[in-house]
């Protein structure tokens, strides 16, 4: 996982030349920030349907919805997770993730959203998920209490980056939480909500890909999204 820093100026440059990548041994190694990156590319099929873009971010369709009404905001910058954002640019995602929220619950009635803050992502390219659905903390995190710790809110995640250089965040209606990062791996909110949603074939993203039935579902509900976002 990345262990980039938060900027606390404005100004900053863009790319660092160097990111520190912690590897699947505990080794902490040096990569070159040129690395592809997928969400670094305006072009990918992530941006297929964009929603939104402001300075600092695009707000899209996420291509592989779990349910209908899954968004994604996605910095421009290459930054680990949401909490590393410079505070100029945290302010403006938070005005994108209350639009974005009030968007939700205004047209489908419910909003959850998560992030792996640079832990068991498969892109290392920081993206909120929102989602249209309202579910218990206990059927997402069935091991219990004692691996939820509760947040103040989501402004809590730039000091929580600052602290850990990581976190699992999750949160639903108006409940917010940091996840105990040892059950951190790749997909985990992804393949827990698809499941407690009861659509575990789109937990794994690559192989729904794959699917032409699935993808055909999608596309219909990402038409159906874009339709109410225009209104």
């Amino acid at each position: 996982m990345i262990l980039e820093r938060p900027e606390e100026e404005e100004g900053v440059e863009d790319h660092p030349k160097r990111l520190q990548i912690l590897s699947s041994s505990g080794m902490i190694v040096s990569m070159d920030a040129s690395t592809p990156c997928a969400f670094c590319d305006a072009h990918d099929a992530t941006y297929g349907h964009v929603l939104k873009e402001t300075e600092e971010f695009r707000v899209v369709c996420d291509p592989y919805p779990l349910i209908e009404g899954h968004i994604l905001i996605i910095p421009k910058r290459h930054i680990a997770c949401i909490g590393a954002c410079s505070i100029g640019a945290f302010r403006e995602f938070m005005t994108l993730y209350t639009e974005v929220g009030k968007f939700l619950q205004k047209n489908y009635g419910a909003l959850s959203s998560f992030e792996h803050g640079d832990i068991g992502h498969s892109v290392p390219h920081a993206h909120m998920h929102l989602l249209p659905c309202e579910v218990s903390e206990k059927s997402v995190i069935p091991e219990g209490e004692s691996h939820l710790e509760p947040l103040m809110g989501m402004a809590a995640l730039r000091s929580l980056f600052a602290q850990r250089n990581h976190y699992l965040f999750f949160s639903t209606g108006a409940k917010c939480w940091t996840v105990d990062s040892d059950l951190a791996k790749p997909r985990f909110f992804r393949d827990r909500l698809a499941i407690v949603l009861g659509r575990p074939q789109r937990g794994n993203w690559k192989a729904m890909s794959s699917i032409p039935k699935h993808m055909d579902a999608a596309a219909k509900e990402i038409a159906s999204l874009e339709k109410k976002w225009n209104v």
